[in-house]
């Protein structure tokens, strides 16, 4: 049984249920089924309220200086033995976290790893902590005013300014 120019031209047929939808190819003319079985599967993604997608923040640049000044100075660094864990937020909101994880002399940005806790939890806005790095604004004036949130061990987080001080570049 060949099969003729004018009957090669196919058709679909396609049942939808719930989030199924059905395929069944055949040719036209004849009652040959080609595809059976077929199906696609419609998955809805529902993006919930604490997930936020990848933000560059100015306060970026702030922690790659500080990962490089933790490997220049591992021994510095080990030295505070304590993870400082950074919550920077944007418009109100937590958009990224970045631990400074002293004990083992990383920095690294998401939540604390290996099911640890940060000694001291740090929340400031992407534009203060830019500020502090640049020595604009005193940890002590942006803590008086509410503009730095400190839980944990209070007396740690005197120990980073060292390691948030930038130089300055001409």
């Amino acid at each position: 049984m060949g099969l003729r120019d004018d009957y090669a031209l196919p058709f679909r047929q396609t049942d939808k249920t719930g989030n199924r939808q059905n395929l069944r190819q055949a040719i036209t003319g004849y009652e040959v089924v080609m595809a059976k079985g077929a199906y696609v599967d419609f998955k809805q993604i529902v993006i919930k309220p604490n997930m936020t997608a990848a933000v560059d923040l100015q306060s970026d640049a702030v922690f790659a200086g500080i990962k490089d000044r933790v490997a220049e100075n591992e021994a510095k660094a080990k030295a505070i033995n304590a993870v400082f864990l950074y919550k920077i937020t944007s418009g109100g909101k937590v958009a990224k976290e970045w631990v400074l994880d002293l004990k083992n002399a990383k920095v690294y940005e998401g939540p604390v790893q290996g099911g640890g806790k940060a000694d001291t939890t740090m929340t400031i806005a992407d534009g203060d902590m830019l500020e502090l790095a640049l020595g604009k604004l005193q940890p002590q004036t942006a803590f008086m005013k509410g503009k730095l949130k400190i839980t944990g061990n209070i007396m740690l987080a005197q120990k980073l300014a060292p390691l948030l001080k930038t130089e300055a570049k001409l």
